[in-house]
């Protein structure tokens, strides 16, 4: 047969993208951090009730941001648009979403409602930020508590970047630090994957991890690094060696601010990095697994070891609204 050739459909803005899904035009038109520049729906026959609902909802939200909305009947617009990933009859257009480049995290201030970043003193990741739109500071969402920050190194599958958003921002992370030259772009296909999540936690990048690392950790900041279990070692090494399981991890939170520290899909983190942190966490499995099925996918376990820190604590975002504080900082 014939493949027939997938349309070029003319942006508003050359250097806007496409993000699509109902859960991520909503988050991306609540959450305030983008431009935006016209809204695509699908008004087919087909259509149903709660789709229609759903389209005066998103219509409403859309009217409120001043940004244009298009009804279409041609599917494979849409299709062209997402390059034929599920769209559920929504496409945006948007400008990039902005990560936070920064030299190293600072102290958290007393009251740990804060903690302070190192700011780049120029943006290299592309969006020509100045120094004033880079945050100085970004807010704790575990009150009581320290902050708890997830930073990936070399993970390459936009598919994983997206379901670990997604689960740092449920379950409370202050933010998600990513290496700017080796890990997976926010492409549209890590924003699906996040569901929204994205459009409302803070992504700090940075360029020279060990030096990251190092300042931070001056600075307060402790490090774990998450590795496989391991059978034998001598009693010296076993101290630095942590389960998510151990009361360590879980009063960790409340004795300073954590970074979580993940490496690639495949061999993890790099040895470089992992020598620096302070700690190391594994997820112990059952005593009979078998070889090449001994390990969780990178997302799932970002999502375990997480869930180890912050236990049953609640984020700010249970309680408190903390949209304006974020409006104002990124």
């Amino acid at each position: 047969y014939t493949i027939t050739p997938r349309r070029t459909i003319e942006k508003v803005n050359q250097d806007a993208e496409w993000i699509f899904g109902a859960s991520v035009v909503e988050a991306a038109l609540k959450a305030n951090h983008r431009t935006l520049y016209r809204l695509y729906i699908y008004a087919g026959e087909n259509r149903t009730t709660a789709s229609k609902e759903r389209d005066s909802y998103l219509k409403k939200l859309a009217r409120q941001r001043n940004v244009e909305v298009q009804e279409v009947t041609d599917s494979g617009m849409l299709e062209s648009m997402s390059s034929s990933r599920p769209h559920n009859g929504y496409v945006l257009e948007a400008s990039p979403l902005r990560k936070i480049p920064i030299l190293s995290l600072l102290a958290v201030d007393i009251d740990k409602s804060n903690f302070g970043l190192q700011k780049a003193q120029h943006d290299f990741t592309g969006a020509n930020q100045t120094l004033a739109e880079i945050p100085g500071f970004l807010p704790n969402r575990t009150p009581g508590r320290y902050p708890l920050i997830l930073m990936l190194d070399e993970l390459l599958d936009p598919g994983n970047l997206g379901a670990i958003l997604r689960s740092a921002y449920y379950m409370g992370c202050s933010a998600l630090m990513v290496t700017e030259r080796n890990c997976a772009p926010l492409s549209p296909v890590c924003l699906k994957a996040a569901v929204g999540a994205a459009e409302f936690m803070p992504i700090l990048t940075h360029v020279t991890p060990p030096r990251l690392i190092k300042d931070s950790q001056e600075k307060g900041w402790k490090f774990f690094a998450a590795v496989p279990p391991i059978a034998d070692a001598s009693k010296d090494k076993l101290k630095k060696y942590l389960s998510v399981q151990d009361q360590e991890v879980r009063e960790a939170l409340n004795q300073g601010p954590v970074v979580l520290m993940l490496g690639s899909e495949g061999d993890g983190l790099r040895t470089t990095l992992s020598r620096m942190c302070d700690k190391y966490i594994s997820i112990p499995s059952a005593l009979d697994v078998y070889p090449g099925v001994d390990s969780l996918n990178v997302s799932v376990a970002a999502a375990v070891l997480v869930q180890g820190f912050v236990g049953g604590a609640r984020s700010l975002g249970s309680k408190v609204d903390n949209s304006a504080a974020q409006d104002t900082l990124w």
